[in-house]
């Protein structure tokens, strides 16, 4: 992964697993983390960065590869005070094919993302 994913991923893995609170978090928080993490590096990024946006693309596929669920199911939009669903990117990278179909989408999202708040995840990936 590029040092940008791999940073992605050592946050995304500090939140999980997650009892008894769900591991989720904004990308908005996310964002934060990562300026947090390297000021210089992230400053000016945004939540709708596609940079950012393509690192959770690499942390997915990583994790598909290695046979784990997907960590960036756990960023999610912030709507109305509360943490809500991925967006659309997160459904082209974990599932593919799976279209418009927002029943299947939501099914699908929820297993990964109790999947990915109740999985140890290595170090690296």
């Amino acid at each position: 992964m590029s040092p940008f994913a791999n940073d992605v991923f050592a946050i995304l893995r500090s939140r999980v697993p997650a009892p008894p609170q769900p591991g989720r978090l904004s990308y908005s928080d996310l964002v934060l983390a990562l300026q947090g993490r390297n000021a210089a590096r992230y400053r000016g990024l945004t939540p709708d960065s596609p940079a950012l946006h393509a690192a959770l693309g690499e942390v997915c596929t990583a994790c598909n590869t290695n046979g784990l669920a997907p960590l960036s199911a756990i960023v999610v939009l912030f709507d109305n005070g509360r943490l809500t669903i991925p967006g659309v990117g997160y459904y082209e990278a974990a599932h593919p094919g799976i279209g418009d179909d927002y029943v299947a989408r939501m099914r699908a999202w929820l297993v990964d993302v109790q999947q990915a708040e109740a999985t140890n995840y290595p170090a690296t990936i």
